[in-house]
């Protein structure tokens, strides 16, 4: 399975990464995801994150069944 987070889909659970890469301790399920504009970012709506995540900086632990 590949980790990174421009693989997650709704329903993963992941863990987020700083911009270095060193994972954090905050964790979630990704309930939205949102591709930037005209920038082409992807970004994650995270349970329990006060605003959207980049998907670079995420690291899926496991995914959704289904």
């Amino acid at each position: 399975m590949n980790d990174h987070g421009s693989h997650a889909q709704v329903g993963d659970y992941v863990r987020m990464a700083s911009p270095a890469g060193m994972l954090t301790e905050c964790r979630g399920i990704v309930y939205k995801i949102e591709r930037g504009g005209n920038t082409g970012n992807r970004y994650l709506y995270v349970h329990g994150m006060d605003t959207r995540i980049k998907d670079s900086y995420c690291r899926i632990i496991s995914r959704a069944q289904g």
